[in-house]
């Protein structure tokens, strides 16, 4: 790895012709409607793994299916998200998938909510893997596009979510890493700041109040800032709730080892 790349690691969606139809496409289709329900409740059950390979066995038979793209996307993310050691091979080609499906959706449905929000996460998730020049242009591509996802669905806390871990990400890069930034790469956006970082995640938080893992989110922003107190309030507001999506419990032993890490340091 080159110095500049050491100093930029952290920066990281029928006409019909004639009145006859075949009965073998109604067969299909049907077939294919039933496969789609039948995933979608799976992945409603949270049995994840048996979901996604539902919803691909139906891409492998029509390529073009707009549902089974989001979720088969969605799928991988979570995967990559949840399930798999930060960083590793196998992380990578979860997030490589997620962005293979969010491309075809967005081609799909240029104009679609959905198909947009799934592009921004696999940027998000896939910029950790790229060269740094790559990295500060996903950067910049997301400063612009999230907060017009955020205006469009002003109710909905996943891009705000998504712009406080950019926030984050880059208002913690130093100025020697901003210099190099600007000197071959044309520069990270100056309004991408810690204290925005915190501000949407309490937005997040305001939006979705039930939900653990921004709670866990925002303690380990707290922790980050050196606010250890704060951080640990909230480490145990994670603790004091109870988990109701498979996240939230991976999250809830994540809360408990942040919890530890603290009173280690309160100790020394």
């Amino acid at each position: 790895m080159s110095r500049l790349d050491f100093f930029l690691a952290r920066i990281v969606p029928l006409v019909v012709i004639c009145c006859f139809v075949p009965l073998s496409c109604i067969s299909a289709n049907a077939v294919q409607d039933d496969q789609l329900a039948h995933a979608v409740q799976l992945r409603e059950n949270n049995r994840e793994v048996e979901a996604l390979q539902l919803f691909e066995h139906i891409l492998a038979e029509e390529p073009d299916n707009y549902q089974a793209l989001l979720n088969a996307g969605f799928l991988h993310f979570r995967q990559g998200w949840l399930y798999r050691e930060k960083g590793s091979e196998e992380q990578k080609q979860h997030y490589l998938k997620l962005a293979a499906y969010a491309e075809r959706a967005l081609l799909l449905k240029p104009e679609d909510y959905q198909a947009r929000l799934l592009q921004v996460v696999a940027k998000a998730k896939t910029a950790g893997f790229m060269p740094s020049g790559d990295q500060v242009r996903i950067v910049r591509e997301l400063h612009r596009e999230l907060p017009v996802l955020i205006a469009s669905a002003q109710d909905d806390p996943d891009p705000i979510y998504i712009f406080s871990w950019l926030n984050l990400k880059v208002g913690a890069v130093g100025s020697l890493e901003r210099m190099l930034a600007s000197m071959f790469f044309g520069g990270l956006p100056e309004e991408l700041t810690t204290d925005n970082a915190v501000a949407l995640m309490q937005k997040a938080i305001e939006l979705r109040p039930d939900y653990s893992v921004y709670y866990y989110d925002l303690g380990l922003f707290r922790q980050r800032l050196g606010q250890a107190q704060e951080a640990r309030e909230l480490f145990e507001k994670v603790l004091a709730m109870k988990p109701k999506t498979p996240e939230e419990k991976v999250y809830r032993k994540w809360a408990e080892q942040r919890l530890m890490e603290l009173a280690k340091d309160e100790s020394r």
